[in-house]
C-alpha cells in the first residue's frame, strides 16, 4: 500500500472521528440540560401527593374487592368442596362399575361357549356340504333324465292324434247339430204359422163378439127379467088361490095344507130357476099351470061327498101331476138361438170362454174332459 493511500484513510477516519466528536459532544450538552432538569422535582410533590391519595383509594377498593373477593373464594371452595363430594361418590361409582367391568372382561376372556358354538357351526357346515353335494348328485341324474324327452314326444303324438278324433268327433257333431237345428227352424216356423192361425181365429171371435148389440141385449134381458117378475107375483097369487081352493076341496088340516102350500112353493122356485133366460119356456110353464088349475076348477061339488079314501088317492094324484109338471118343465128348456148352455152351472152364454170356466175351477181341457171332447163351445158348434 502507498503511504498517499494510507494517508487518505487516515485522513478519512480522522474526518470520520471528529463527526463522531461533535455528535457526543451535542448528546453530552443534551444530558446535562436533561440532568438539570430532572433535578428540579417540585413539580412531582404535588403529583407524588396525587398518587398517594390515589393509592390510598386503591387501597379501600381493593379491600373491599378483598372482602368480595374472599366471599367469592369461600363459596368457591364450598363449591369445590360439594364438588369434592360429587367427584368421590363419581369415584366410588365408577370403582364399582370397574369392578363389574373387570367381572365381564373376564367371562368375554373365557372362549369356551364360543369355540363350542364354532365347532357345532363346522359341524352343520360339513354335514350341509354333504347334503349339497347328495341334492348335486340327484340333481345331475334329474338333469340327465329331463334331456331325455323320448317320452315327452310320444305323450305329444298321443295327444296330436286324440286332438285329430275329437276334431272328426266335433265335425259328425256339428253336421247333425247342423241337422238338428234346420228340424227346429222348420218346426218353429210351423208352430209360427199354427200360432198366427191361432191369433187370426182369435181376432175374428173378437171382432164378432164385439159387432154384437149389447145395449140391445141387455134390454132384452131387463125386459125378461120384468116378465119373470110379473110372473112370479101372478104364480104366488094363483098358489094361494090353489092352495085355498084345495084345502076347502079336500077339507085337508092346517098342517097338510102347509106342508102342500110348501110343495108348491118349492115347485114355484124351481120353475122360476128353469126359466131363467128363456122366456119361451116361462110361457109354456104358465101354460101348463093354467092348464092344472082348469082341471081342479072342473071338478064339481058333487065330489066332495066322496068317502076319506077317495080324497086321499086324489091328494096322491094332484102331488104326482105336480112332479109330473116340475120335471115336464125341467126338460123343456131349450137353449135360445145363438147361445150355448154351460154343462156346469146351466147359465146360456153366447160362448164358453176360459174365464168363465175358471169361475168354476175348471179349464177347457178340464170341460171337455168332464163332459166329452164334443161338448159344444160356441153356438155354431155342434149340439151334443
Amino acid at each position: 500500500m502507498s503511504v498517499r493511500k494510507k494517508r487518505d484513510e487516515i485522513e478519512a477516519t480522522s474526518e470520520e472521528f471528529r463527526t463522531t466528536q461533535r455528535e457526543f459532544a451535542g448528546y453530552a450538552d443534551d444530558f446535562a440540560a436533561d440532568v438539570e432538569t430532572k433535578r428540579d422535582v417540585s413539580e412531582y410533590h404535588a403529583a407524588f401527593e396525587t398518587f398517594e391519595t390515589e393509592i390510598a383509594e386503591a387501597r379501600d377498593v381493593f379491600v373491599q374487592y378483598n372482602d368480595t373477593f374472599d366471599a367469592a373464594v369461600a363459596a368457591v371452595l364450598q363449591d369445590v368442596s360439594q364438588r369434592q363430594d360429587d367427584i368421590a361418590a363419581l369415584r366410588a361409582a365408577f370403582e364399582r362399575y370397574q369392578d363389574t367391568f373387570d367381572a365381564d372382561v373376564s367371562e368375554l376372556q373365557d372362549v369356551n361357549h364360543l369355540l363350542m358354538a364354532i365347532e357345532e357351526f363346522q359341524t352343520a357346515i360339513t354335514e350341509t356340504g354333504a347334503e349339497f353335494d347328495a341334492y348335486a348328485e340327484a340333481f345331475d341324474a334329474d338333469v340327465a333324465q329331463i334331456q331325455d324327452i323320448d317320452d315327452l314326444l310320444t305323450a305329444i303324438d298321443s295327444v296330436e292324434d286324440a286332438f285329430d278324433d275329437v276334431e272328426e268327433a266335433f265335425d259328425a257333431y256339428s253336421k247333425a247339430f247342423a241337422a238338428d237345428v234346420d228340424a227346429i227352424h222348420a218346426d218353429v216356423a210351423a208352430e209360427k204359422e199354427a200360432f198366427e192361425a191361432v191369433t187370426d181365429a182369435f181376432e175374428s171371435y173378437q171382432s164378432e163378439f164385439h159387432t154384437v148389440e149389447v145395449q140391445a141385449l141387455i134390454d132384452a134381458v131387463g125386459a125378461f127379467e120384468s116378465d119373470i117378475e110379473d110372473f112370479s107375483t101372478e104364480f104366488e097369487v094363483t098358489a094361494e088361490e090353489f092352495a085355498t081352493y084345495v084345502e076347502t076341496f079336500y077339507g085337508m088340516s092346517d098342517t097338510e095344507s102347509d106342508a102342500e102350500i110348501k110343495s108348491e112353493s118349492e115347485q114355484t122356485e124351481q120353475v122360476e130357476v128353469n126359466t131363467v133366460g128363456d122366456e119361451g119356456n116361462v110361457s109354456r110353464a104358465e101354460a101348463e099351470f093354467e092348464t092344472t088349475s082348469a082341471s081342479a076348477e072342473s071338478i064339481t061339488e058333487d065330489d066332495i061327498s066322496t068317502s076319506e079314501d077317495t080324497t086321499e088317492n086324489i091328494d096322491i094324484d094332484a102331488e104326482s101331476e105336480s112332479d109330473t109338471t116340475t120335471d115336464t118343465t125341467e126338460l123343456t128348456i131349450d137353449t135360445p138361438d145363438g147361445m150355448v148352455t154351460c154343462r156346469v152351472c146351466g147359465e146360456h152364454y153366447h160362448a164358453i170362454t176360459e174365464p168363465h170356466l175358471q169361475t168354476h175351477g175348471m179349464s177347457i181341457q178340464d170341460y171337455r174332459a168332464e163332459y166329452g171332447e164334443d161338448v159344444p163351445l160356441r153356438p155354431d158348434d155342434e149340439i151334443q
